[in-house]
């Protein structure tokens, strides 16, 4: 089983859900088949999403809505305990330094720069 595949854990949501039963900006886990997701209520704009963070694994119906975006529950923790600002993904990433951190390439001390 999948990180992403739940045993019935929430409501089946493949069966639909009403927008009653949870209020405008908050997260809802449950499934479609074997599927974990979480949806999100903007409005009357219902978003759906798998339930895991891809890039650390975080369950996002514990996360934080920021305007349109879902972020990790872990995300700005992590930056946080290292005492850097956080910055949003699209700032930081396509560089090559998550490859490099799966391979063990990263540098041991980080410096910064200006």
């Amino acid at each position: 089983m999948s990180a992403d595949e739940v045993k019935a854990q929430g409501p089946d949501l493949g069966q639909g859900i009403g927008l009653e039963d949870f209020g405008d900006r908050q997260l809802l886990r449950g499934h479609v088949g074997k599927e974990a997701v979480v949806l999100a209520r903007l409005g009357s704009e219902v978003l759906a999403i798998g339930a895991r963070c891809t890039h650390y694994g975080g369950a996002l119906d514990q996360g934080m809505l920021d305007g349109e975006t879902l972020r990790c529950p872990t995300e700005e923790g992590v930056y946080g305990r290292l005492g850097l600002a956080w910055i949003p993904p699209e700032l930081r990433e396509g560089r090559g330094e998550l490859q490099a951190a799966a391979d063990g390439g990263l540098p041991e001390r980080l410096i910064e720069v200006g």
